[in-house]
């Protein structure tokens, strides 16, 4: 059976948009973009920076899972480790999706939905990839 998507291309597309996510939560800590248009709208003040901090060190965590599994980073040791955790970022991403769907602002379910679907897909090719 032929393959639609390459691990490389996989592994790459999901490095462009998870950088391309952290620095839109970086927007939001700073305040130029605004908070209630993630996480379902339930964003208040008091918390939106320390929920958009949060996303941006699983966000850091992803990026370095993705390289440990594209081999950008090389241990032998790390090697299972980005096995499993391209399989979590998966799970991840389908329950984010799930979210995205049912969330109060629109934004999210219109840009975001679409968006999660399409990175599930490149997580799985990446989980399902063989060394």
């Amino acid at each position: 059976m032929k393959k639609i998507f390459s691990k490389e291309i996989a592994g790459i597309i999901l490095l462009i948009t998870f950088g391309l996510l952290f620095i839109f939560q970086g927007l939001i800590v700073l305040n130029i973009i605004p908070y209630n248009i993630v996480w379902g709208g339930q964003l208040n003040e008091e918390n939106y920076k320390v929920m958009s901090l949060f996303s941006i060190i699983i966000i850091c965590l992803f990026m370095a899972i993705i390289a440990i599994k594209m081999k950008f980073i090389k241990s032998n040791i790390l090697d299972r480790l980005g096995t499993i955790g391209a399989w979590i970022i998966f799970i991840y991403l389908i329950l984010n999706t799930v979210g995205n769907i049912a969330s109060a602002s629109s934004v999210e379910s219109i840009i975001f939905t679409p968006i999660t679907i399409i990175m599930s897909i490149f997580a799985l090719v990446l989980a399902l990839s063989k060394e």
